[in-house]
């Protein structure tokens, strides 16, 4: 009923821009000043793993900092060494350990480092030459490490999320575009991909809760409201779709060819949903008792109720929007038939309730 075109193509650019970003460790390889530099990094990660076998030196924490320091060097400007970032991580926890054993006077200062920008950017990077090498699993490990060290940073949260809604991870990219939100990040794609998620899992309020957290954020973004409405539609929530796409309507000024078809579609539905009730009424008449047939005739009565003010309000707007006129007229017609059918179910089910009380009354 309502395309998804453009919000394909957002999630294209998102992807467009990512690869972008992947692309800045292969171009890197080219210069040789660079890889004069990387060479120098790579033989201060060789000093520093002979200085860790030193007796004397492996036992300060300051040896295993050094080594740290030349990984995340290493790990950010090179491509030699792909687990140089989490070597950094893991001689720094090592550096951490050792501090604490000894007293622990410098802990803070390597707390830090462990929670520093650099390392959880390094992290970034190297998730990002994981993307590019199509090493998914992998790129989303370093990913999702980026984002727990840069626990405030919307694109390590972003790009976690695009890796695992591919490898179909739907808990961890559900965190990842929740942090991303809870970051400060505002993508409407990434609003209209979440929701994704949520359908596939079958989670359809979740899913239209996102998508209006997401139009609130973008009140004139139409795409967002559209998939709402596809969501209830999907969830066969009918009632809650046209609730949703009156206000569209009502807003667009009944402008919109699109929103005012497609609420005609949704009416019909729900109409043939009424008489598929009323019909589903008069087959159980005959089986039903007492109680469960005034169950039923409460619940016909509350929907005469409901179509009745639907007629009020039609032919209000038809006194107020005489532009309109001739499709208001026609719908307060169709309205006005249900509310017949409506009437003569309740007339069927009362007639009902007193044959089986006179029968009950005769029987006692």
């Amino acid at each position: 009923m309502i395309t998804k075109t453009r919000y394909q193509k957002m999630k294209k650019l998102i992807l467009a821009s990512f690869v972008g970003f992947t692309a800045l460790n292969a171009s890197a390889q080219a210069d040789p000043m660079k890889e004069l530099a990387c060479k120098g990094y790579s033989e201060a990660v060789e000093k520093g793993l002979k200085n860790t076998q030193n007796a004397k030196q492996s036992v300060k924490s300051a040896t295993w900092v050094k080594l740290g320091d030349a990984y995340l060097d290493l790990g950010r400007n090179c491509s030699t060494d792909s687990m140089a970032i989490q070597k950094a991580l893991d001689t720094y926890e090592k550096a951490l350990e050792i501090e604490k054993a000894a007293g622990g006077k410098k802990s803070k200062e390597i707390e830090d480092i462990l929670k520093s920008k650099s390392l959880g950017d390094g992290f970034l990077q190297q998730g990002a030459a994981y993307y590019n090498s199509k090493n998914m699993v992998m790129a989303s490990k370093f990913f999702a490490q980026s984002s727990k060290i840069n626990d405030k940073d919307t694109t390590a949260a972003l790009y976690a999320g695009i890796v695992d809604q591919s490898l179909g991870n739907n808990t961890a990219a559900i965190q990842s575009f929740k942090n991303y939100f809870t970051n400060g990040g505002k993508d409407p794609a990434v609003f209209y991909s979440l929701a994704q998620i949520y359908k596939i899992e079958k989670k359809f309020p979740e899913a239209i809760e996102i998508l209006k957290k997401g139009s609130a954020v973008h009140p004139n973004d139409k795409d967002l409201k559209n998939e709402i409405i596809n969501t209830y539609i999907t969830s066969n929530n009918i009632e809650g779709a046209i609730i949703d796409l009156e206000k569209m309507v009502a807003d667009d000024g009944g402008k919109n060819s699109m929103n005012m078809s497609n609420l005609a579609l949704l009416y019909d539905s729900k109409s043939q949903e009424v008489n598929n009730e009323i019909q589903k009424i008069k087959n159980q008449l005959s089986k039903s008792n007492t109680v469960d047939l005034e169950k039923k005739l409460s619940s016909e009565k509350d929907k005469l109720f409901v179509y009745e003010g639907e007629i009020v309000t039609l032919t209000a707007k038809m006194k107020k929007e005489p532009k309109t006129a001739a499709a208001t007229k026609k719908r307060i017609a169709e309205v006005t038939s249900q509310k017949v059918s409506i009437e003569e179910g309740i007339a069927k089910i009362a007639g009902e309730i007193e044959s089986k009380k006179s029968k009950y009354i005769f029987q006692f």
